[in-house]
């Protein structure tokens, strides 16, 4: 067993980033296999080759040429693979290295239609049937399908159904990264809407062996971000910038507030992180406003230097970490 492997997570509530910083590390580190975790049909578009590309099923990694496989605990909705991989057959991108667990389950029609007829938002419609279905063992999981089948689902495409076990041994180097966020994490998060999966750092290992895990990246935005069906407090300023630069949250409109340090901290140390890297830099430097919430105190800095001092200083006297990055929200692939 010599593979190392690396961890990406997100720390909030969904919107932190993680597509971006997740290709960032895939483009600047020697990995040879990506495995999204868990999750179904979501996901936010990148620049590759000077163009916009938007995958909703497939991991970005297979555009680099690298081993990719859609994990034990996804739900695969088969149309969204389908318009992914006409995408990248436009960009002659080949699909010998994409693989798909065989324990992985499939959204079915009827899962669809259920979450239609009870009016449940746009994103994430069947995932959860398909989940109920998985836990009551009435699903069908990808590796039960004949590969006759799979051509006539995917149009005379094949994508190879592999034991993941199988895959993992013969890799060198892993980057295994969540879908879903840490706080709709549905034993330790603060979830606001119900979740079906697991997601802490932890449940990455349930794939690999936990003593070969090399670095835990944690990513978090500069400021809080929630789906729309919370009801968070919003900070007016920063949500009017927000619905002017966030076009990458797949125009879905959201709420925001300011950090909550506390609440960063707490999941930083559940999740063992050791690398944070706090996205989306450039939005309060632009709006020349530095704000967080420490200790349920609302807290104002007079300039982006105190402010982050200030974070550092925190969540160093209270945790260990290796390092903290602060980003960016453009990041060009």
């Amino acid at each position: 067993m010599a593979y190392l492997s690396d961890i990406l997570i997100g720390l909030q509530n969904g919107f932190e980033g993680k597509t971006k910083v997740g290709t960032s590390l895939i483009k600047n580190n020697f990995y040879d296999l990506c495995i999204k975790v868990n999750g179904g049909s979501r996901n936010s578009p990148i620049i590759f080759n000077n163009q916009e590309v938007f995958l909703k099923e497939i991991p970005y990694s297979i555009l680099f040429n690298i081993n990719t496989l859609i994990g034990n605990s996804s739900v695969i909705n088969l149309l969204d693979l389908l318009e992914d991989i006409g995408k990248l057959k436009e960009l002659n991108i080949n699909l010998n290295k994409l693989f798909i667990s065989k324990n992985s389950h499939i959204i079915q029609y009827q899962h669809s239609t259920e979450k239609n007829r009870n009016g449940i938002s746009k994103y994430g419609l069947e995932n959860n049937p398909t989940y109920r279905d998985k836990y009551n063992k009435k699903g069908i999981q990808y590796g039960q399908l004949e590969y006759t089948e799979i051509m006539k689902y995917l149009k005379g495409n094949i994508i190879e159904k592999i034991d993941s076990e199988e895959l993992i041994m013969r890799s060198k180097k892993i980057l295994l990264y969540q879908f879903y966020s840490f706080n709709l994490d549905i034993d330790w998060g603060d979830y606001t809407i119900s979740s079906s999966a697991h997601c802490s750092s932890g449940f990455c290992c349930s794939l690999v062996n936990p003593q070969f895990v090399n670095n835990i990246y944690g990513v978090c935005s500069v400021y809080d971000i929630y789906p729309n069906n919370c009801n968070s407090i919003v900070e007016c300023d920063v949500l009017i910038k927000i619905n002017d630069f966030e076009e990458t949250l797949c125009n879905t409109a959201v709420n925001c507030n300011w950090l909550n340090l506390d609440k960063l901290i707490k999941n930083i140390k559940i999740n063992g992180v050791n690398i944070l890297i706090i996205t989306r830099c450039d939005i309060l430097i632009n709006l020349h406003k530095y704000m967080l919430y420490h200790k349920n105190v609302l807290k104002d800095f007079k300039n982006w230097k105190d402010f982050t001092e200030y974070i550092r200083k925190v969540i160093n006297k209270i945790y260990c970490i290796n390092q903290i990055v602060f980003s960016y929200s453009k990041i060009n692939m």
